[in-house]
Protein backbone atom coordinates (compact mmCIF):
# COMPACT_ATOMS: atom_id res chain seq x y z
CA UNK A 1 0.00 0.00 0.00
CA UNK A 2 1.19 3.18 -1.08
CA UNK A 3 2.05 5.73 2.06
CA UNK A 4 2.07 9.35 2.59
CA UNK A 5 4.83 11.63 4.62
CA UNK A 6 2.52 12.11 6.72
CA UNK A 7 1.27 9.73 9.63
CA UNK A 8 -0.97 6.70 8.00
CA UNK A 9 -1.53 5.56 3.91
CA UNK A 10 -2.41 7.38 1.30
CA UNK A 11 -4.54 5.57 -0.12
CA UNK A 12 -8.22 3.37 0.61
CA UNK A 13 -9.55 0.73 -1.24
CA UNK A 14 -13.07 0.99 -2.14
CA UNK A 15 -14.72 -2.05 -2.07
CA UNK A 16 -17.00 -3.15 -5.30
CA UNK A 17 -19.98 -2.80 -3.79
CA UNK A 18 -19.72 0.93 -3.22
CA UNK A 19 -18.07 2.19 -6.74
CA UNK A 20 -21.60 3.91 -7.29
CA UNK A 21 -22.23 5.79 -10.02
CA UNK A 22 -20.89 3.15 -12.14
CA UNK A 23 -16.62 3.69 -12.30
CA UNK A 24 -14.72 3.04 -15.65
CA UNK A 25 -12.72 -0.25 -14.79
CA UNK A 26 -8.80 -0.27 -15.30
CA UNK A 27 -7.67 -3.64 -16.50
CA UNK A 28 -4.08 -5.50 -17.15
CA UNK A 29 -3.82 -9.13 -17.30
CA UNK A 30 -6.89 -8.23 -14.59
CA UNK A 31 -8.72 -6.01 -13.74
CA UNK A 32 -6.82 -2.94 -10.90
CA UNK A 33 -8.64 -2.45 -7.64
CA UNK A 34 -9.77 1.31 -7.07
CA UNK A 35 -9.13 3.46 -4.35
CA UNK A 36 -9.58 6.62 -2.73
CA UNK A 37 -7.10 9.33 -1.39
CA UNK A 38 -7.49 9.52 2.69
CA UNK A 39 -5.55 13.12 2.07
CA UNK A 40 -4.50 15.22 -0.41
CA UNK A 41 -1.28 13.64 -2.30
CA UNK A 42 1.61 16.01 -3.33
CA UNK A 43 3.50 15.12 -6.24
CA UNK A 44 6.35 13.09 -3.83
CA UNK A 45 3.41 11.13 -2.57
CA UNK A 46 2.86 10.16 -6.80
CA UNK A 47 6.43 9.62 -7.13
CA UNK A 48 6.34 6.95 -4.31
CA UNK A 49 3.14 5.63 -5.78
CA UNK A 50 4.23 4.59 -9.07
CA UNK A 51 7.49 3.55 -8.56
CA UNK A 52 6.22 1.32 -6.28
CA UNK A 53 3.08 0.37 -9.01
CA UNK A 54 2.82 2.36 -11.84
CA UNK A 55 -0.80 1.93 -12.77
CA UNK A 56 -3.40 3.45 -9.66
CA UNK A 57 -7.22 3.84 -9.85
CA UNK A 58 -8.19 6.47 -7.77
CA UNK A 59 -11.70 7.89 -7.09
CA UNK A 60 -12.53 11.28 -6.14
CA UNK A 61 -15.70 12.59 -4.44
CA UNK A 62 -16.80 14.70 -7.40
CA UNK A 63 -17.31 11.64 -9.70
CA UNK A 64 -14.10 11.30 -11.21
CA UNK A 65 -11.02 9.03 -11.62
CA UNK A 66 -7.46 9.32 -11.89
CA UNK A 67 -5.72 6.97 -13.57
CA UNK A 68 -1.76 7.26 -13.37
CA UNK A 69 -0.81 6.60 -16.60
CA UNK A 70 -1.33 8.80 -20.42
CA UNK A 71 -3.82 6.85 -22.67
CA UNK A 72 -2.27 6.75 -26.25
CA UNK A 73 -5.38 5.92 -27.90
CA UNK A 74 -9.01 5.26 -27.98
CA UNK A 75 -10.33 1.19 -28.94
CA UNK A 76 -13.99 0.35 -29.09
CA UNK A 77 -14.78 1.91 -26.29
CA UNK A 78 -11.59 1.82 -24.08
CA UNK A 79 -8.70 3.72 -23.83
CA UNK A 80 -4.78 2.38 -23.99
CA UNK A 81 -2.76 3.37 -21.77
CA UNK A 82 1.35 4.11 -22.47
CA UNK A 83 1.33 0.66 -20.50
CA UNK A 84 -0.85 -1.07 -21.92
CA UNK A 85 -3.60 -0.71 -19.56
CA UNK A 86 -7.12 -0.05 -20.40
CA UNK A 87 -9.41 2.12 -19.24
CA UNK A 88 -13.27 0.93 -19.95
CA UNK A 89 -15.64 3.40 -20.34
CA UNK A 90 -19.26 4.20 -19.77
CA UNK A 91 -21.48 6.33 -21.09
CA UNK A 92 -20.80 9.80 -21.73
CA UNK A 93 -17.17 9.21 -19.97
CA UNK A 94 -14.56 11.30 -21.25
CA UNK A 95 -11.10 11.95 -20.62
CA UNK A 96 -8.30 14.47 -20.60
CA UNK A 97 -5.23 12.56 -20.51
CA UNK A 98 -1.55 14.73 -19.68
CA UNK A 99 1.84 14.23 -18.95
CA UNK A 100 4.78 16.42 -17.53
CA UNK A 101 8.06 15.25 -17.20
CA UNK A 102 7.15 14.10 -13.62
CA UNK A 103 3.49 13.62 -14.19
CA UNK A 104 1.55 11.07 -16.41
CA UNK A 105 -2.01 10.98 -15.42
CA UNK A 106 -5.39 10.85 -16.94
CA UNK A 107 -8.82 12.42 -15.84
CA UNK A 108 -12.10 10.48 -16.32
CA UNK A 109 -15.41 11.32 -15.73
CA UNK A 110 -18.84 13.22 -17.13
CA UNK A 111 -18.56 15.98 -16.09
CA UNK A 112 -16.65 18.77 -17.76
CA UNK A 113 -16.23 20.98 -15.13
CA UNK A 114 -15.59 18.01 -12.36
CA UNK A 115 -12.66 16.87 -14.98
CA UNK A 116 -11.23 20.45 -15.37
CA UNK A 117 -11.24 20.90 -11.35
CA UNK A 118 -9.56 17.22 -10.82
CA UNK A 119 -7.37 18.36 -13.65
CA UNK A 120 -6.50 21.18 -12.23
CA UNK A 121 -5.60 20.13 -8.95
CA UNK A 122 -2.85 17.50 -10.39
CA UNK A 123 -1.67 20.28 -12.80
CA UNK A 124 -0.76 22.43 -9.55
CA UNK A 125 0.97 19.68 -7.97
CA UNK A 126 4.06 20.07 -10.50
CA UNK A 127 5.83 23.16 -10.67
CA UNK A 128 9.16 22.07 -11.70
CA UNK A 129 8.41 20.44 -15.30
CA UNK A 130 6.76 21.79 -18.20
CA UNK A 131 3.65 20.06 -19.25
CA UNK A 132 4.41 18.24 -22.84
CA UNK A 133 0.92 16.78 -24.46
CA UNK A 134 -2.60 17.42 -23.10
CA UNK A 135 -5.39 15.62 -24.87
CA UNK A 136 -9.22 14.49 -24.55
CA UNK A 137 -10.84 10.96 -25.13
CA UNK A 138 -13.97 9.31 -25.68
CA UNK A 139 -16.94 11.76 -25.51
CA UNK A 140 -15.77 14.96 -26.51
CA UNK A 141 -14.66 17.18 -23.17
CA UNK A 142 -15.33 20.96 -23.39
CA UNK A 143 -11.94 22.85 -22.85
CA UNK A 144 -13.74 26.26 -22.45
CA UNK A 145 -14.74 25.29 -18.82
CA UNK A 146 -10.96 25.61 -18.32
CA UNK A 147 -10.81 28.77 -16.17
CA UNK A 148 -7.77 31.08 -16.83
CA UNK A 149 -6.36 30.46 -13.06
CA UNK A 150 -6.38 26.82 -13.58
CA UNK A 151 -5.17 27.27 -17.09
CA UNK A 152 -2.37 29.31 -15.89
CA UNK A 153 -1.34 25.95 -13.79
CA UNK A 154 -0.15 24.34 -17.06
CA UNK A 155 2.22 27.36 -17.64
CA UNK A 156 4.46 27.21 -14.45
CA UNK A 157 6.87 27.50 -14.59
CA UNK A 158 8.11 29.87 -17.29
CA UNK A 159 9.39 30.02 -20.03
CA UNK A 160 8.27 27.01 -22.50
CA UNK A 161 11.50 25.31 -23.99
CA UNK A 162 9.76 22.33 -25.73
CA UNK A 163 6.51 21.88 -27.59
CA UNK A 164 3.22 21.86 -25.89
CA UNK A 165 0.85 19.02 -27.65
CA UNK A 166 -3.12 20.12 -27.60
CA UNK A 167 -5.51 17.75 -28.59
CA UNK A 168 -8.35 19.82 -28.04
CA UNK A 169 -11.63 21.64 -28.76
CA UNK A 170 -13.46 24.54 -27.76
CA UNK A 171 -10.63 26.52 -26.91
CA UNK A 172 -12.65 29.86 -25.67
CA UNK A 173 -12.05 33.59 -26.68
CA UNK A 174 -10.47 34.06 -23.43
CA UNK A 175 -8.43 30.78 -23.17
CA UNK A 176 -7.01 32.03 -26.92
CA UNK A 177 -6.01 35.44 -25.41
CA UNK A 178 -4.32 33.97 -22.37
CA UNK A 179 -2.36 32.17 -25.04
CA UNK A 180 -1.29 34.63 -27.81
CA UNK A 181 -0.57 37.16 -25.26
CA UNK A 182 1.25 34.68 -23.03
CA UNK A 183 4.63 36.39 -21.54
CA UNK A 184 7.08 33.98 -22.34
CA UNK A 185 7.62 32.33 -25.70
CA UNK A 186 5.43 28.86 -26.22
CA UNK A 187 5.50 26.33 -28.41
CA UNK A 188 2.39 25.48 -29.25
CA UNK A 189 0.90 22.53 -31.64
CA UNK A 190 -2.36 22.26 -33.02
CA UNK A 191 -3.17 17.92 -33.50
CA UNK A 192 -6.37 18.61 -34.55
CA UNK A 193 -7.85 18.06 -38.64
CA UNK A 194 -7.81 21.44 -38.81
CA UNK A 195 -6.68 24.75 -37.10
CA UNK A 196 -9.91 26.35 -36.53
CA UNK A 197 -11.29 23.15 -35.04
CA UNK A 198 -9.41 23.84 -31.67
CA UNK A 199 -11.55 26.81 -31.19
CA UNK A 200 -15.02 27.74 -30.38
CA UNK A 201 -15.13 31.16 -32.56
CA UNK A 202 -12.94 28.97 -35.44
CA UNK A 203 -9.68 31.02 -34.11
CA UNK A 204 -10.65 34.42 -34.47
CA UNK A 205 -9.29 35.66 -31.40
CA UNK A 206 -6.03 33.82 -31.20
CA UNK A 207 -5.32 35.40 -34.79
CA UNK A 208 -6.56 38.77 -33.74
CA UNK A 209 -4.26 38.86 -30.47
CA UNK A 210 -1.16 37.31 -32.56
CA UNK A 211 -1.57 39.89 -34.87
CA UNK A 212 -1.20 42.71 -32.33
CA UNK A 213 1.53 40.63 -30.67
CA UNK A 214 5.52 42.61 -30.60
CA UNK A 215 7.27 40.35 -28.52
CA UNK A 216 8.47 36.79 -30.39
CA UNK A 217 5.39 34.55 -29.80
CA UNK A 218 7.54 31.46 -29.89
CA UNK A 219 6.60 28.42 -32.45
CA UNK A 220 3.14 26.56 -33.71
CA UNK A 221 2.75 23.61 -35.79
CA UNK A 222 -0.75 23.05 -37.41
CA UNK A 223 -2.97 21.87 -39.75
CA UNK A 224 -3.83 23.85 -42.68
CA UNK A 225 -6.59 24.72 -44.25
CA UNK A 226 -8.83 26.95 -46.56
CA UNK A 227 -10.25 29.99 -44.53
CA UNK A 228 -10.37 33.34 -43.81
CA UNK A 229 -8.93 32.72 -40.28
CA UNK A 230 -5.63 30.66 -41.46
CA UNK A 231 -4.49 33.53 -43.73
CA UNK A 232 -4.92 35.72 -41.59
CA UNK A 233 -2.85 33.42 -38.94
CA UNK A 234 0.06 33.36 -42.15
CA UNK A 235 0.31 37.50 -41.99
CA UNK A 236 1.33 37.13 -38.07
CA UNK A 237 4.76 38.36 -37.76
CA UNK A 238 5.60 37.48 -34.02
CA UNK A 239 6.12 33.81 -34.50
CA UNK A 240 9.63 32.64 -34.44
CA UNK A 241 8.55 29.09 -36.65
CA UNK A 242 5.45 28.34 -38.28
CA UNK A 243 5.37 24.61 -38.98
CA UNK A 244 1.86 23.56 -41.30
CA UNK A 245 1.03 20.62 -42.95
CA UNK A 246 -1.27 19.85 -45.60
CA UNK A 247 -3.25 16.88 -46.04
CA UNK A 248 -5.15 18.01 -49.37
CA UNK A 249 -3.50 21.22 -51.12
CA UNK A 250 -4.95 23.90 -53.32
CA UNK A 251 -3.73 25.91 -55.73
CA UNK A 252 -4.42 29.13 -53.79
CA UNK A 253 -2.30 27.23 -50.89
CA UNK A 254 0.83 27.59 -52.24
CA UNK A 255 1.78 31.10 -52.99
CA UNK A 256 -0.10 31.83 -49.49
CA UNK A 257 2.19 29.79 -47.37
CA UNK A 258 5.33 30.94 -49.10
CA UNK A 259 4.03 34.34 -48.25
CA UNK A 260 4.18 33.64 -44.70
CA UNK A 261 5.53 36.14 -41.91
CA UNK A 262 6.96 33.90 -39.45
CA UNK A 263 10.60 34.28 -39.22
CA UNK A 264 10.91 30.21 -40.32
CA UNK A 265 8.67 28.58 -42.12
CA UNK A 266 8.32 24.80 -42.35
CA UNK A 267 5.70 23.03 -44.47
CA UNK A 268 4.56 19.55 -45.63
CA UNK A 269 2.39 18.73 -48.48
CA UNK A 270 1.32 15.31 -48.30
CA UNK A 271 -0.54 14.90 -51.55
CA UNK A 272 0.38 17.64 -54.20
CA UNK A 273 -2.70 17.00 -57.04
CA UNK A 274 -2.42 19.13 -60.27
CA UNK A 275 -1.92 22.62 -59.03
CA UNK A 276 -2.20 25.39 -61.73
CA UNK A 277 0.07 27.98 -59.88
CA UNK A 278 1.37 30.93 -61.76
CA UNK A 279 5.39 30.50 -60.20
CA UNK A 280 6.21 33.90 -61.36
CA UNK A 281 3.24 35.71 -58.95
CA UNK A 282 4.95 33.63 -55.89
CA UNK A 283 7.02 35.68 -53.36
CA UNK A 284 8.96 33.84 -50.82
CA UNK A 285 8.95 35.93 -47.88
CA UNK A 286 10.76 33.76 -45.09
CA UNK A 287 14.76 33.10 -45.36
CA UNK A 288 14.61 30.39 -43.56
CA UNK A 289 12.44 27.33 -45.38
CA UNK A 290 12.21 23.97 -44.94
CA UNK A 291 10.15 22.25 -47.08
CA UNK A 292 8.72 18.12 -47.49
CA UNK A 293 7.27 17.22 -50.46
CA UNK A 294 6.38 13.80 -51.78
CA UNK A 295 7.82 12.85 -55.58
CA UNK A 296 6.75 9.42 -56.07
CA UNK A 297 4.69 10.67 -58.91
CA UNK A 298 5.52 12.94 -61.88
CA UNK A 299 2.99 15.90 -61.22
CA UNK A 300 4.97 15.91 -57.80
CA UNK A 301 8.22 16.13 -59.41
CA UNK A 302 7.46 18.94 -61.64
CA UNK A 303 5.61 20.67 -58.45
CA UNK A 304 9.09 20.26 -56.77
CA UNK A 305 11.12 21.38 -59.85
CA UNK A 306 9.40 24.38 -60.03
CA UNK A 307 9.58 25.52 -56.40
CA UNK A 308 12.93 25.16 -56.94
CA UNK A 309 13.25 27.21 -59.68
CA UNK A 310 11.34 30.05 -58.30
CA UNK A 311 13.26 29.75 -55.06
CA UNK A 312 16.88 30.06 -57.22
CA UNK A 313 15.27 33.28 -58.83
CA UNK A 314 13.81 35.13 -55.62
CA UNK A 315 17.56 34.72 -54.18
CA UNK A 316 17.25 36.15 -50.83
CA UNK A 317 16.90 32.72 -48.50
CA UNK A 318 18.93 31.98 -45.87
CA UNK A 319 18.70 28.97 -44.61
CA UNK A 320 16.80 25.73 -46.83
CA UNK A 321 15.98 22.16 -45.60
CA UNK A 322 15.23 20.45 -48.07
CA UNK A 323 13.50 17.02 -47.20
CA UNK A 324 11.62 14.57 -50.38
CA UNK A 325 9.52 11.30 -49.83
CA UNK A 326 10.27 8.87 -52.33
CA UNK A 327 10.08 5.01 -53.48
CA UNK A 328 12.18 5.04 -56.49
CA UNK A 329 14.80 7.42 -57.90
CA UNK A 330 14.98 10.89 -57.44
CA UNK A 331 15.46 12.43 -61.06
CA UNK A 332 17.74 14.28 -61.99
CA UNK A 333 16.10 17.48 -63.27
CA UNK A 334 15.25 17.13 -58.85
CA UNK A 335 18.88 17.61 -58.02
CA UNK A 336 19.73 19.86 -60.58
CA UNK A 337 17.07 22.48 -59.46
CA UNK A 338 17.98 22.09 -56.19
CA UNK A 339 21.83 22.86 -57.37
CA UNK A 340 20.05 25.78 -59.56
CA UNK A 341 18.59 27.19 -55.95
CA UNK A 342 21.85 26.90 -53.83
CA UNK A 343 24.01 28.61 -56.67
CA UNK A 344 20.90 31.41 -56.57
CA UNK A 345 20.56 31.82 -53.34
CA UNK A 346 24.34 33.24 -52.14
CA UNK A 347 22.68 34.53 -48.84
CA UNK A 348 22.35 30.83 -47.87
CA UNK A 349 24.15 30.26 -44.92
CA UNK A 350 23.44 26.77 -44.40
CA UNK A 351 21.52 23.68 -46.52
CA UNK A 352 20.22 20.29 -44.96
CA UNK A 353 19.13 17.67 -47.34
CA UNK A 354 17.51 15.25 -45.10
CA UNK A 355 17.04 12.31 -47.82
CA UNK A 356 20.00 10.58 -50.44
CA UNK A 357 18.80 12.40 -53.27
CA UNK A 358 21.96 11.95 -55.47
CA UNK A 359 21.98 8.82 -57.38
CA UNK A 360 25.33 9.13 -59.04
CA UNK A 361 28.84 10.74 -58.79
CA UNK A 362 27.79 13.51 -61.56
CA UNK A 363 25.30 14.98 -59.61
CA UNK A 364 26.84 14.83 -56.50
CA UNK A 365 30.28 16.51 -57.70
CA UNK A 366 27.92 19.61 -59.41
CA UNK A 367 26.69 20.34 -56.15
CA UNK A 368 29.54 20.46 -54.28
CA UNK A 369 31.64 22.60 -56.78
CA UNK A 370 28.66 25.03 -56.71
CA UNK A 371 29.27 25.43 -53.15
CA UNK A 372 33.29 26.00 -53.40
CA UNK A 373 32.61 29.45 -54.54
CA UNK A 374 29.85 30.28 -52.62
CA UNK A 375 29.64 34.24 -50.76
CA UNK A 376 27.75 32.62 -47.47
CA UNK A 377 27.56 29.02 -47.18
CA UNK A 378 28.88 27.49 -43.54
CA UNK A 379 27.00 24.01 -43.39
CA UNK A 380 26.12 21.50 -45.27
CA UNK A 381 24.21 18.66 -43.61
CA UNK A 382 23.25 15.68 -45.35
CA UNK A 383 21.54 12.46 -43.50
CA UNK A 384 24.59 10.32 -44.35
CA UNK A 385 27.81 10.80 -46.19
CA UNK A 386 27.01 9.11 -49.89
CA UNK A 387 30.46 7.20 -49.49
CA UNK A 388 29.14 5.00 -52.36
CA UNK A 389 29.27 8.20 -54.46
CA UNK A 390 32.71 9.62 -52.86
CA UNK A 391 34.47 6.65 -50.82
CA UNK A 392 37.93 7.95 -50.91
CA UNK A 393 36.55 11.38 -49.84
CA UNK A 394 38.26 13.05 -53.02
CA UNK A 395 35.33 15.52 -53.65
CA UNK A 396 35.03 16.37 -50.03
CA UNK A 397 38.47 17.34 -49.87
CA UNK A 398 38.55 19.38 -52.90
CA UNK A 399 35.94 21.37 -51.50
CA UNK A 400 37.39 21.99 -48.14
CA UNK A 401 40.29 23.26 -50.41
CA UNK A 402 38.31 25.73 -52.45
CA UNK A 403 35.73 26.77 -49.39
CA UNK A 404 37.85 27.80 -45.99
CA UNK A 405 34.35 28.68 -44.23
CA UNK A 406 32.36 25.06 -44.88
CA UNK A 407 31.69 22.41 -42.52
CA UNK A 408 29.83 18.88 -43.43
CA UNK A 409 28.08 17.50 -41.31
CA UNK A 410 26.00 14.00 -41.48
CA UNK A 411 23.47 13.06 -39.22
CA UNK A 412 23.75 10.30 -38.47
CA UNK A 413 27.63 9.64 -38.07
CA UNK A 414 28.65 13.05 -37.60
CA UNK A 415 31.44 15.05 -39.51
CA UNK A 416 32.72 12.97 -42.41
CA UNK A 417 36.50 11.98 -42.03
CA UNK A 418 38.95 9.79 -43.23
CA UNK A 419 41.01 9.90 -40.87
CA UNK A 420 44.17 11.88 -42.09
CA UNK A 421 43.95 14.38 -44.76
CA UNK A 422 40.35 15.61 -44.66
CA UNK A 423 40.99 16.60 -40.61
CA UNK A 424 44.04 18.13 -41.61
CA UNK A 425 41.98 20.33 -44.21
CA UNK A 426 39.44 21.16 -41.55
CA UNK A 427 42.10 21.86 -38.92
CA UNK A 428 43.81 24.07 -41.41
CA UNK A 429 40.54 26.12 -42.22
CA UNK A 430 39.80 26.60 -38.41
CA UNK A 431 43.24 28.07 -38.17
CA UNK A 432 42.48 30.27 -41.76
CA UNK A 433 38.72 31.60 -40.17
CA UNK A 434 40.46 32.51 -36.51
CA UNK A 435 43.41 34.15 -38.71
CA UNK A 436 40.79 36.20 -40.29
CA UNK A 437 39.25 37.35 -37.25
CA UNK A 438 42.69 38.65 -35.51
CA UNK A 439 42.32 41.72 -38.47
CA UNK A 440 39.86 43.16 -35.42
CA UNK A 441 42.60 43.31 -32.84
CA UNK A 442 45.50 46.72 -32.92
CA UNK A 443 48.50 46.45 -34.54
CA UNK A 444 50.43 47.10 -31.88
CA UNK A 445 49.34 44.02 -30.19
CA UNK A 446 49.15 42.02 -33.88
CA UNK A 447 52.98 42.14 -35.23
CA UNK A 448 53.47 40.75 -31.82
CA UNK A 449 51.27 37.92 -31.65
CA UNK A 450 52.41 37.27 -35.52
CA UNK A 451 55.82 37.53 -34.74
CA UNK A 452 55.54 34.36 -31.77
CA UNK A 453 53.36 32.54 -34.20
CA UNK A 454 55.65 32.51 -36.96
CA UNK A 455 58.98 31.45 -34.46
CA UNK A 456 56.71 29.02 -33.41
CA UNK A 457 55.91 27.61 -36.24
CA UNK A 458 58.07 28.17 -39.32
CA UNK A 459 60.10 25.32 -39.14
CA UNK A 460 57.36 22.79 -39.10
CA UNK A 461 54.46 24.37 -40.37
CA UNK A 462 55.35 26.30 -43.40
CA UNK A 463 51.54 26.72 -45.13
CA UNK A 464 50.44 28.21 -42.22
CA UNK A 465 53.32 30.33 -41.80
CA UNK A 466 53.24 31.20 -45.41
CA UNK A 467 49.20 32.14 -44.37
CA UNK A 468 50.04 34.46 -41.21
CA UNK A 469 52.55 36.44 -43.72
CA UNK A 470 49.65 36.43 -46.40
CA UNK A 471 46.85 37.88 -44.31
CA UNK A 472 48.71 40.05 -41.98
CA UNK A 473 51.71 41.56 -44.26
CA UNK A 474 50.94 44.75 -42.15
CA UNK A 475 51.95 43.57 -38.87
CA UNK A 476 55.11 41.66 -40.05
CA UNK A 477 56.21 44.94 -41.43
CA UNK A 478 56.05 46.82 -38.20
CA UNK A 479 57.59 43.95 -36.80
CA UNK A 480 60.52 44.58 -39.26
CA UNK A 481 60.72 48.22 -38.60
CA UNK A 482 60.83 47.70 -34.89
CA UNK A 483 63.35 45.20 -35.02
CA UNK A 484 65.67 47.52 -36.98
Amino acid sequence: MATSDKNGPLLELIPEAQLKPPVPKVYGSEPISTYKFRSAPTLNDLHQMTEETRTWSIWQENDTLIVTDGVVEELHGHLRCSDHHLIRLTDGDKCLSFFSGSLFCSVVGKSDEAIAETAAFLWSLDVENEFACIRTFGETFDFSVVSLDQLRLLFQPPPRTRPLIMTLSNISPAQSVFLARYECPMYLEFMHNSFSSNFSDGGEAFVESLLERRSWFGNLFLEGEESDVFYRLLQVKAINTMEVKFSQETSQDVPLILSASAKRLKFRFHAIPVLDVDWSTVDIVPKDLAIWLPCSKPVQCDFTVSLLRRIAEVGSLVKLDFELYYSNCVPAIITEALKQAVDGNQSLMELQVRQNVFECTEEWEALLKTMEHHESLRRFVVNTYPKDIDPDYSMLKQLLKRNQYIEVIACIGGRPTDGGEVDRLYAFNHFFRNLRHLKRLPLSFLSTLVGTILINSAGNDFPRSALVIGNHTDALCELIQYAS
